[in-house]
């Protein structure tokens, strides 16, 4: 996982719909559960949605969901954003088709 605001550069981009209502994320083994905040930002750091959520550990598995609408994002690449509230941020990108 890369930390900061920049993706690592030859990761593939996660694709997320323009019409999902929720998102669920699986964050990476060892991750702790309790409040996370999200964002989706252009390449400028514009931020084009915020979101927050609970994440929960069952069976190892520490997954975070997050109510969503993102039909207002144009089709496009951008980044997601996640951080444990408190921390930095961590980076992937992120292509809307």
């Amino acid at each position: 996982m890369a930390r900061g605001t920049q993706p690592p550069p030859n990761e593939p981009p996660i694709e997320i719909g323009r019409y999902v209502s929720q998102i669920e994320i699986y964050l990476p083994l060892g991750s702790s559960d309790g409040p996370y905040d999200i964002r989706i930002v252009t390449a400028t750091g514009e931020a084009l949605f915020a979101g927050e959520g609970v994440a929960r550990v069952r069976e190892g598995i520490t997954s975070l969901p997050v109510d969503a609408n993102l039909s207002s994002i144009t089709p496009g690449s951008y980044t997601l954003q996640v951080r444990k509230v408190g921390s930095e941020w961590n980076s992937f990108p992120l292509r809307v088709p």
